[in-house]
C-alpha cells in the first residue's frame, strides 16, 4: 500500500473482548496550539486528532523521515522506536525551533489550531485477549489476490493498538485564513490568533454527531462529534520596510470552525460538564504511540494457525494454505 500506510479500519477486526485492563488518567489534561501555513500539514494534524490519536498527532507533526506513514492518522511516524514528544505548547509545524527566515516567510493561508484534550479514563485490551470477529475471518478465507489484500487491510485496519487507550474528549477550534495577497507568516499568525480570541466568546449552532469503531474498539454510540461553522473578513498587515508602507492592510477571509470528539458541544462549559457527568459521552482520544501497535496479521496467525502449523507442505490442510497466503499476500500489500 502507498507510504506503508497505517490504517484503522471501517469495520471491527475483533470481537468484544471479555477482559479489558481499567486504568486512570495515564495523560495530563493539555490546552495545546498548532499552526502551519501547509495546508497538508493542516490536514494531517487534523485527521490524525479527530481519529483518536492526538498523542500521535503532537508527537509526529514534525517527522519528516518516518519508515512508515500512519494514513489512518494522516500523519508520519515510526512503528517502532522511540516516540518524538514536545513539552511545548506550541507544537507541530510552529515549534519555536524553527528558523527566523521561515517564520517570517510570504505566504497567503495560515492554519492555527487550539485544542483541549480532557482524559478521564485508560484502559488496555490484552493481546492474548483479542479474538478477530467472525465476519474478519470469513473475509481472511477470500483473501486470494493482492487487491482482496488490499481490501481487507483498508475495511478491517493493518495494525492493532496493544498498548494503553484514552477515554475522554478532545475539544478543537480551528481558523483558516487566507489573504488576498502574500504577507509574512508573523502577520497572517498574529490575525488569525487575533480573530480566534474574537470569536471564543460567540457561540455557534450547528449539530452533528458521529460514532462508529476504529481498529476494532466500538465507540459508545452516544460519543460523537459535534463540528460548526463560521465565516467571516478580517484585516492582516501588510508593513513593508523596503517600500515604506508602514500601516499598510490587506483583505483577509477567515473560516472558523469548532469540533468536539466525545461530548456534543460547542462550547468548553458545555464540553467540560458533559465529560464530568456523563461517561456515555466518552470517546477514545488516544490509541497509543506507533511503536505499540502490532500488524493484524500477526493476530491472524497466532489466533488462526495456532497448532495447525505444519512444516511439511503436502500435509498442509486447504485451510492452512488458504491463511498462508492471505497473510503473505497482506504483507506484500502493505
Amino acid at each position: 500500500m502507498d507510504d506503508r500506510a497505517i490504517l484503522p479500519g471501517a469495520s471491527p477486526l475483533l470481537k468484544t473482548p471479555e477482559y479489558v485492563d481499567m486504568y486512570g488518567v495515564n495523560q495530563p489534561f493539555q490546552t495545546r496550539s498548532f499552526k502551519t501555513t501547509s495546508e497538508t500539514e493542516s490536514n494531517s494534524f487534523e485527521k490524525t486528532s479527530s481519529s483518536g490519536s492526538v498523542s500521535i498527532a503532537v508527537s509526529s507533526s514534525s517527522s519528516k523521515h518516518a519508515s512508515a506513514s500512519a494514513g489512518g492518522w494522516g500523519v508520519e511516524g515510526e512503528v517502532s522506536g522511540s516516540k518524538n514528544e514536545s513539552n511545548s505548547n506550541e507544537t507541530g509545524m510552529s515549534h519555536e525551533n524553527r528558523s527566523e527566515s521561515e517564520t517570517k516567510k510570504k505566504t497567503s493561508t495560515a492554519f492555527m489550531f487550539e485544542y483541549v484534550m480532557m482524559p478521564m479514563r485508560s484502559f488496555r485490551v490484552p493481546y492474548t485477549s483479542m479474538r478477530l470477529s467472525e465476519d474478519a475471518k470469513d473475509s481472511i478465507m477470500k483473501v486470494t489476490t493482492e487487491r482482496r489484500a488490499k481490501d481487507f487491510l483498508i475495511t478491517y485496519g493493518t495494525h492493532i493498538p496493544c498498548g494503553l487507550q484514552t477515554l475522554g474528549g478532545v475539544f478543537t477550534r480551528k481558523i483558516f485564513m487566507q489573504t488576498d495577497e502574500q504577507v509574512t507568516s508573523t502577520a497572517i499568525y498574529a490575525s488569525a490568533g487575533f480573530t480566534m480570541t474574537s470569536e471564543r466568546s460567540k457561540t455557534v449552532s450547528g449539530e452533528a454527531s458521529a460514532s462508529g469503531s476504529k481498529f476494532g474498539v466500538t465507540v459508545s454510540a452516544s460519543a460523537g462529534f459535534e463540528n460548526s461553522s463560521k465565516s467571516g473578513i478580517s484585516m492582516v498587515s501588510n508593513s513593508s520596510s523596503e517600500s515604506g508602507k508602514k500601516d499598510a492592510k490587506t483583505k483577509a477571509f477567515y473560516t472558523m470552525t469548532i469540533s468536539s470528539l466525545g461530548p456534543n458541544a460547542t462550547t468548553t462549559d458545555a464540553f467540560y460538564e458533559k465529560l464530568s457527568t456523563n461517561t456515555g459521552s466518552w470517546a477514545i482520544i488516544d490509541r497509543g504511540n506507533l511503536d505499540q501497535v502490532r500488524p493484524v496479521w500477526e493476530l491472524v496467525e497466532d489466533e488462526m494457525l495456532g497448532g495447525e502449523i505444519s512444516t511439511n507442505r503436502e500435509n498442509r490442510s486447504k485451510r492452512e494454505v488458504q491463511i498462508r497466503r492471505a497473510i503473505s499476500l497482506m504483507r506484500s500489500v502493505w
